[in-house]
């Protein structure tokens, strides 16, 4: 309740009370005679009194309204004084009731912001855990990343892994200025995507919420941390025979080789993965090279965490079709 609205109804109740208790004069007098009352003493009807009867007034001066005495004043001066006094102390108790509702909220505030504090350390020393044993040095991965074709963020943007520490890049404004090397990695955060253009044509749409390294001495590879992303490899066979090289993205728990091919790659939280194929061809092989599968276009693979294949399926028309449509949105 705010003050001011406080105050006044606390006010206007005394007010209303001090007015009862200060009425001097008899308002009971001033009531007029109702029809077909009789008189107690002369039995007289509707207001009229016998010449003898005390309560007749006729001819007698009529009696004026007393005034306030000077201890009727002073009983005035004592009950607004009263009045004033308790005005005072609501007035101190709402300030009072103010400022603990007002340090309760600062301490509310506090607490959120450690609890985030938390949270983001937790979440970076996660990352820092999964990169554990990774060297960062200055040595060329055979730049397999060109650059940073696209950008679209409505949360937290993305943060860089290099020399040792992360770099935060709150907004696309900066993605022309960045070189990658051997050791690096990409970590978007929730509501930002990146779009990065590999050699011969290659392109790579990274999903939010992903983290992938760019190995040291492995060329033309990704590492798939966490997160999910989509692999468009060119199918023009005159292209493919000029590739040298085969990309090949790696997860924890498989290696994935195109041939010409546009997939998606999704992990969840316990490094479960999943791979959906919309064209060409994948060479997918198991944690440990003990199992090694051509996938089909149309199909899915489920590989566990811990390396073994889980499932080959084809997939059902609605949910090719909304693969179809994640991928052709992907540049939007």
């Amino acid at each position: 309740m705010k003050k001011s609205s406080f105050k006044n109804k606390i006010f206007c109740i005394l007010t209303i009370l001090s007015l009862i208790m200060l009425n001097t004069t008899d308002v009971f007098s001033q009531v007029p005679p109702v029809s077909g009352a009789q008189c107690v003493s002369c039995k007289m009807m509707n207001g009229a009194h016998a010449t003898d009867c005390p309560y007749n007034n006729k001819g007698k001066q009529q009696k004026q309204p007393a005034l306030p005495s000077s201890n009727q004043s002073q009983e005035q001066k004592m009950l607004f004084d009263l009045l004033f006094q308790i005005n005072n102390e609501i007035d101190a108790w709402v300030e009072k009731e103010e400022a603990i509702q007002a340090s309760i909220n600062e301490t509310r505030k506090q607490t959120k912001q450690k609890v985030q504090d938390s949270l983001a350390k937790i979440n970076h020393n996660t990352t820092k855990q999964q990169l554990k044993g990774l060297p960062v040095s200055n040595k060329s991965s055979g730049n397999i990343i060109k650059k940073i074709s696209g950008c679209k963020t409505s949360g937290n943007g993305f943060k860089i892994y290099s020399d040792g520490r992360w770099k935060i890049y709150n907004d696309c404004s900066e993605i022309n200025n960045i070189n990658f090397k051997g050791g690096d990695s990409i970590k978007t955060e929730q509501g930002t995507e990146l779009i990065i253009m590999l050699e011969n044509e290659k392109k790579v749409k990274i999903n939010q919420s992903t983290t992938f390294i760019i190995p040291e001495n492995e060329l033309n590879v990704l590492k798939l941390i966490k997160g999910g992303l989509w692999a468009i490899i060119s199918n023009d066979p005159q292209l493919l025979r000029t590739i040298q090289r085969k990309f090949s993205i790696r997860t924890p728990t498989c290696a994935l080789a195109e041939r010409g091919t546009i997939y998606k790659v999704e992990i969840s939280s316990n490094s479960y993965t999943e791979v959906f194929l919309i064209e060409g061809e994948l060479e997918v092989e198991t944690l440990n090279k003990e199992e090694k599968v051509i996938l089909t276009p149309g199909k899915k693979i489920s590989i566990t965490s811990e390396g073994k294949i889980d499932a080959i399926s084809k997939l059902d028309i609605e949910t090719l079709k909304e693969l179809i449509k994640e991928f052709n949105n992907q540049d939007k």
